[in-house]
């Protein structure tokens, strides 16, 4: 990433890595599912069904396979 052979990612200031500015989520299940259990359930989540959920978190984070993300959803 540093020699610019990757494209579209950066390491931000305090080391987060970033793809297309959205915060890149490591390939740990476990991780993503916190992420989407947090945006679903949480009192302070902006839930108004899944399509707008989606793309909040579409907006907000970045993973491989992001696709398959309604696979973590249930």
């Amino acid at each position: 990433m540093s020699k610019g052979k990757v494209l579209g990612f950066i390491e931000d200031e305090q080391g987060i890595i970033r793809f297309q500015n959205r915060i890149c989520v490591p390939q740990r299940m476990k991780l993503k599912e916190r992420i989407m259990f947090e945006a679903h359930n949480t009192k302070y989540s902006n839930h108004q069904g899944g399509m707008k959920m989606d793309r909040y978190l579409r907006q907000t984070f970045w993973w491989k396979h992001e696709k398959r993300r309604s696979q973590v959803c249930g």
